[in-house]
Formats: structure tokens, C-alpha cells, sequence
């Protein structure tokens, strides 16, 4: 599944964005539901839809009760999405990023063919500056 997909998917639900927004720490199933104030189960159906797209996960704490965290995939990309506000090198976003060389490649590729971000400048190979396009910044304004 395509990761630009799914935060487009993330973003289209104002509950789902919430949720992400308030998974920064791992949180239960019934903070997140006393926090935005809505029933549980409404909660369990987005943790599901979440976790089916690999953006969160959860560990058991004791018996049955669950806590969620995002995953990798998750916090890069939004970071990723957060450090283009303004044109960046690739040295500079893998600076920010603190990520795996060919993961952060990987993560520019898919934003480039989705046509989140674009090369800006190519003052020469080591020096390819990108930044965010209309798309991209429209994509990141609804995560914040």
C-alpha cells in the first residue's frame, strides 16, 4: 500500500487525523475515546482501518486492554512532510529524519511520483534541493 495514500486516506477523516494527531505517545483505546469525547467502538473501527494500513501498531499491556503507537512508516513520513516547509537538500531532510539512508530514499521517491514534492534546484548531483508542491503543502497543512 502506498504511504501518500494512506495519510490522504488519514486526512479525509477529521476523527482519524485526531487520533494520529494524539498517538505522539502510546495511548488505550479508551484514552483516545475520553479524550475526543466519542464512543469506543468508533475508536476501535479507526485503530483497525489504521492498522491495517501500517500506520499504527499496538502491544498488549495486561489481558485484553491494547495501547497504540505509530509506526515507522507513520512518523517518517510526516516528518518528512514537516521538514519541506521550506527547500531542503536530501543531506539536510536525512539531518531532520534520523532514518536509514535508503528509507528516506525511498520516502522522497514515492513523494516525487505522487507529486508531493518536487526537485527545486539541481545546482549539481550532491546538490538537489526539494521542496514541497501544492499538493504536498496542502497534504501537510491538514496533518497539522
Amino acid at each position: 500500500m502506498d504511504i501518500f495514500h494512506d495519510y490522504a486516506f488519514v486526512v479525509s477523516g477529521k476523527k482519524r487525523k485526531e487520533v494520529v494527531k494524539l498517538l505522539e505517545d502510546p495511548r488505550t483505546p479508551t484514552e483516545l475515546a475520553k479524550l475526543l469525547r466519542i464512543h469506543p467502538n468508533v475508536i476501535t473501527r479507526i485503530m483497525r482501518d489504521l492498522a491495517g494500513r501500517d500506520l499504527v501498531d499496538f502491544y498488549n499491556v495486561s489481558g485484553k486492554k491494547k495501547t497504540y503507537i505509530l509506526t515507522k512508516r507513520g512518523e517518517l513520513t510526516r516528518q518528512i512532510l514537516d521538514n519541506l516547509i521550506e527547500p531542503k537538500t536530501f543531506s539536510e531532510l536525512l539531518k531532520h529524519l534520523k532514518a536509514h539512508h535508503s528509507v528516506a530514499v525511498s520516502i522522497v521517491k514515492h513523494l516525487i511520483q505522487h507529486g508531493f514534492v518536487v526537485l527545486f534546484k539541481n545546482m549539481n548531483p550532491a546538490r538537489k534541493i526539494y521542496r514541497l508542491t501544492r499538493k504536498g503543502e496542502t497534504i501537510r497543512e491538514k496533518l497539522d
